[in-house]
């Protein structure tokens, strides 16, 4: 009988515990990408095809093509295309740094139980593995907690059929001022079969309206960045690359397949 009452003291305990972390909201703040599909009223319905933007349906016919059992969409912002990947049949994890984007998307998921996983994480955290912490106590001298993996890199651990790289390489060529050599280092490890890379040519009408966002542009012509530069560096880790409409018609959908 004491062991009935300490289980019912546990048990009252965890019902008590878990309705405070249920009353925790943790739910971040809006902000200025929170409504960003519905800004570029791009917030179409995925059940009504005939109302794709060409960028959506060049997205669900390469999906539908391509048939992959995994995705991963860096930069997913809210996550239309995860859901839309999803739709479709794959498992994804859905990479975006900004924290409400990524609560908006598990807020998503949970609630229509997807195989979706929406991870805070900027696209150069997935070089960068987190190490254990270094401890001079004699029992612990051989094991290099500190040189020894917690979590792996993001770029061994997110390994998909096809990765979706949408409306990004502009933002870390001509914003962060990644070389186009560094995305593919990064992009063709990750790719186990497809990638689709969205260009924005140096001319697209965000850039020119917000010069000042993009505080490497002067570092940057139409020599250097230009679709024929980012196909030439992409073949070197992809077998052969498809350009597609997107839009507006500064952009295009690049398909590069291993």
């Amino acid at each position: 009988w004491l062991a009935r009452i300490y289980f019912l003291d546990f048990a009252n305990f965890m019902d008590k515990l878990v309705h405070i972390v249920n009353a925790i909201n943790v739910t971040p703040p809006k902000s200025g990408y929170s409504f960003y599909y519905n800004e570029k009223a791009e917030d179409t319905s995925l059940d009504s095809l005939i109302t794709f933007l060409p960028k959506q349906r060049t997205v669900h016919e390469i999906i539908v093509n391509k048939k992959p059992k995994t995705v991963l969409d860096i930069g997913a912002n809210t996550g239309w295309y995860s859901l839309l990947a999803s739709k479709l049949g794959a498992d994804v994890i859905s990479l975006e740094q900004d924290e409400s984007c990524v609560d908006i998307l598990y807020d998503i998921a949970k609630k229509n139980r997807l195989n979706i996983l929406p991870l805070k994480m900027a696209f150069g955290d997935l070089v960068k593995g987190i190490y254990g912490i270094a401890y001079t106590d004699t029992v612990y001298k051989d094991r290099n907690f500190d040189k020894t993996y917690l979590y792996r890199p993001g770029i061994e651990r997110f390994k998909s059929e096809l990765v979706l790289f949408l409306g990004i390489s502009h933002h870390l060529v001509l914003g962060e001022g990644y070389k186009i050599e560094e995305l593919f280092d990064i992009l063709s490890p990750l790719t186990q079969k497809t990638l689709v890379l969205e260009f924005v040519d140096i001319t697209d009408e965000k850039i020119l309206k917000e010069p000042s966002f993009f505080r490497n542009l002067n570092g940057n012509d139409s020599t250097a960045y230009n679709l024929n530069r980012f196909i030439e560096v992409g073949k070197r880790h992809f077998a052969c690359a498809n350009v597609f409409d997107s839009n507006p018609q500064s952009r295009k959908i690049v398909v590069f397949d291993k």
